[in-house]
């Protein structure tokens, strides 16, 4: 067991998490994520921060502004906040909001109209209503003028006294 704070975020060759993910998730008609198959290596997404294979991140390259992206939170797994990055090349109505496993939302992250560039906002894994929200996996999703841009996936670990 590696602890999560001091760890690059990748996933070691045997790791069960290599291929075990999900590329489409679709909860109630809508479509929380669509993944296409040259954003991950192999037969399906890593259930992991880092997809097994890929090279380093560098910290200080950021990618060009020139279309919508949003990037993978960090850190993730996640205890007990994580960043979410994202990328809009124009200005416009920006929301950012997370999901339960269920698909129903739980925290609206952002909900403004936004400037081109590059922007970022911390998750402290509560809801709306400022409770804390159970471990789990959560999706967060990235709507542009009303458009869907993006999903991805995060894991929100808690630690009981047990583990300390």
């Amino acid at each position: 067991f590696e602890d999560p704070q001091n760890s690059d975020y990748s996933l070691s060759e045997n790791s069960p998490c290599i291929d075990t993910g999900t590329s489409y998730y679709e909860w109630n008609g809508e479509v929380l994520f669509d993944i296409a198959e040259n954003e991950y290596y192999g037969s399906a997404p890593d259930i992991g921060a880092y997809e097994y294979g890929m090279d380093n991140i560098e910290d200080d390259v950021l990618p060009e502004v020139s279309k919508f992206h949003l990037f993978q939170n960090y850190p993730n797994p996640f205890n007990p906040i994580t960043t979410i990055s994202f990328n809009t090349p124009k200005e416009g109505k920006v929301s950012l909001n997370i999901y339960n496993i269920k698909g129903q939302k739980i925290k609206t992250m952002i909900n403004e109209h936004l400037i081109l560039g590059q922007h970022s906002r911390q998750w402290n894994g509560t809801d709306d209503n400022k409770n804390p929200v159970s471990a789990g996996i959560y999706f967060y999703k990235l709507n542009v003028n009303g458009k869907i841009r993006d999903v991805k996936k995060c894991l929100l670990l808690k630690k009981t006294p047990s583990t300390f």
